[in-house]
Formats: structure tokens, C-alpha cells, sequence
């Protein structure tokens, strides 16, 4: 039987999505969202010179949106992407990179080569039949062990809110 011991360190680039869709920071959110659509994401970098500054979610654009107290859809993307951008060096170990995701609860992280550019995107559902289970396994294990080991860790994320139905 295979164990995740036995196995070689699966590198990010391995499993991310190449190449990336972007936009730059002026494109207007109505562009971003056209985007979105076409090509079926609902993550977006935005980028200047190759480089992710910030980036685009589908629930950025209705929760910043709605925000707004002026017509949005013709500002640029800038005003309402998130900074920082999490990225990981594109031959970073998968599992560590599942770790941070989970530390930063993100669904997906920018992927970059040595000069900062951006190579692709991965997101939790790359992981998914790339992995065998028991990696899966070790890494929560071990991300379990460290988390009750540090109590500042515990203390540093708060319980996730209630989930609140509008009926």
C-alpha cells in the first residue's frame, strides 16, 4: 500500500490552472463581471505589467457593490479588488500551500514564477483527485497538531459568524 510518505512533494504548478485569467485595474467592473462570465471563473488577478495587484471575486462584486452609493458597474476594478494579493512561488509543496489557504481561509491563491509574474491559479478544487486521500489525511492531521499546540493561533482566528437565513 501507497502512503503519503512514499510519495514525491506535488508542486503547485503541478495542479494549478495555466494560463490565468486577468484584467488590469482600470478595466470597469461591468467588464470584470463580462469576464467572469465567459470564462466561467468567478476569481480574477488584476495585474500591471504581469505582476497580480489585487484581485476580483464574484462576492466582491455584490458585497462592494452594494456598498456603493453611486451607480458601480463603471468604476474601474480597482476600487473594489482585495489587497493584499496571497500568492505562492509556482514550485511551492502543495501541502503548504493547502495550509495557508486554510490558515488564510481562501478558496485560491495567485501563482507566480521567480520574477513575480503571474503563472496560473490554484483553488481547492485543484487539489481535488490530484491528492490521495491519505495526504490529505496527513496534512490534516498535522495542520491539527500544530493548531492545538499553539494557543495564539487558536486565539488569533475567530469563530466563523452565524449563519443567518432570510426567509
Amino acid at each position: 500500500m501507497l502512503h503519503a510518505k512514499d510519495l514525491e512533494i506535488v508542486r503547485i504548478k503541478q495542479l494549478m490552472r495555466s494560463p490565468a485569467v486577468t484584467a488590469t485595474s482600470r478595466v470597469p467592473v461591468w467588464q470584470v463581471a463580462s469576464i467572469m462570465d465567459e470564462f466561467g471563473c468567478s476569481f480574477l488577478p488584476i495585474v500591471k505589467d504581469g505582476v497580480a495587484i489585487g484581485v476580483v471575486t464574484a462576492r466582491d462584486l455584490i458585497t462592494r457593490l452594494a456598498q456603493k452609493k453611486r451607480p458601480g458597474l463603471a468604476i474601474p476594478v480597482d476600487q473594489i479588488m482585495t489587497t493584499p494579493v496571497v500568492q505562492v512561488a509556482e514550485d511551492a509543496d502543495a501541502e503548504d500551500v493547502l495550509v495557508l489557504m486554510r490558515e488564510k481561509r481562501i478558496h485560491r491563491v495567485v501563482v507566480t514564477n521567480p520574477l513575480g509574474q503571474i503563472t496560473g491559479v490554484a483553488s481547492l478544487a485543484d487539489f481535488a483527485g490530484h491528492v490521495p486521500d491519505d495526504c490529505l489525511r496527513l496534512h490534516l492531521q498535522r495542520h491539527a497538531e500544530r493548531c492545538m499546540k499553539s494557543a495564539s493561533y487558536l486565539d488569533a482566528v475567530p469563530p466563523k459568524p452565524a449563519v443567518h437565513r432570510l426567509d
